[in-house]
């Protein structure tokens, strides 16, 4: 007896029918679709095939499930690191306060000099407005730094943190032996320049290392936020920092220049037989208003780089590298 081998078109199942049933329609013993005997599979009249549970269970796209970075990684807890640039954003509130404080005493100060006496409660308002933030931003640093040290691990931001935290230990050391060196010089009555000016020192070196390590920091965990924000914050305060540093510098040479150029009458007095150069004007235009305001609109970029950092970490909508 002759047979027919017959393939479904639909699930590929093979069978074979005797050969009187040739054209004849039949339905497929795997998957019931209709096929014509000895012919083309009726693909056409087939109803769609049902997805079995094994497809149903499997993923569509592999793309779509990687569509969401943090779906096949580990919830990393973040808290600790949105607390530590919280605490700097106030500690950067207070230097702010302190520079508008420090050029209020300086303008007071002046005031009362020229009506002659610094007697009063001018101890008191140099407390309160130019010592005062600057303790309580000092304060808030530390804070800030203690709670960096809990960063997670992941982030490789704890470095940083601890290098920052170190720094600002120093940067105290060096307040309280400044303090020291002052209160000193008050019971001997005579200044002791030496101790003083070591304490100074330290105490901005120490200052612009904690800056800048912490700096790091909120780089770092841009860097595992994957945030594009904060790179262009970072890059914006870098600009800033190399264009103010460069063109104090240039302020500087040229007004040597000139200053050295211009001659015996530019501002010069007799001092022990010979000639002297007043530039106390310039280091007042330099010290008192140039360099505070250089140093507020650096704090202003570095307390939006902070922000960025926060919104990162909040995951509130933010450019990514991926976008």
């Amino acid at each position: 007896m002759s047979t027919l081998e017959v393939v479904c078109g639909t699930c590929s199942k093979k069978f074979r029918v005797r050969a009187e049933f040739a054209s004849r329609l039949t339905r497929c013993p795997g998957c019931s679709s209709p096929i014509t005997i000895g012919g083309p599979a009726m693909l056409a009249a087939a109803p769609p095939a049902r997805p079995r549970e094994e497809d149903r269970s499997r993923p569509r796209s592999r793309k779509r499930e990687e569509e969401d970075d943090g779906s096949h990684r580990p919830s990393l807890n973040w808290a600790s690191a949105e607390v530590a640039l919280r605490r700097e954003q106030w500690a950067i509130l207070f230097v702010f306060l302190s520079i508008l404080g420090g050029f209020f005493v300086a303008c007071l100060g002046a005031m009362a000099g020229r009506a002659g006496g610094l007697d009063g409660p001018m101890p008191l308002v140099f407390v309160l407005f130019g010592v005062g933030p600057v303790l309580v931003a000092g304060g808030f640093g530390l804070m800030a730094r203690i709670s960096a040290m809990s960063v997670p691990r992941e982030s490789w931001a704890k470095g940083s943190a601890v290098a920052s935290l170190l720094c600002g230990i120093a940067g105290l050391l060096c307040t309280v032996a400044l303090g020291f060196s002052w209160l000193i010089s008050l019971e001997s009555g005579r200044m002791s320049e030496l101790p003083m000016v070591v304490s100074l020192g330290g105490l901005l070196v120490s200052g612009l290392a904690a800056w800048a390590t912490f700096t790091g920091f909120t780089a770092q965990v841009g860097i595992a936020r994957k945030s594009a924000d904060v790179s262009q914050s970072i890059g914006r305060l870098a600009t800033t920092v190399a264009i103010s540093t460069l063109g104090m510098l240039g302020i500087g040479l040229l007004y040597t220049i000139v200053s050295e150029t211009s001659g015996p009458n530019s501002s010069r007095g007799g001092h022990g037989g010979g000639y002297y150069e007043d530039h106390s004007s310039f280091y007042t235009v330099m010290l008192g208003i140039l360099i505070p305001l250089d140093a507020g609109l650096l704090l202003i970029l570095y307390h939006r780089l902070l922000a960025a950092a926060r919104r990162s970490i909040a995951g509130e909508p933010t450019q990514r590298y991926n976008d």
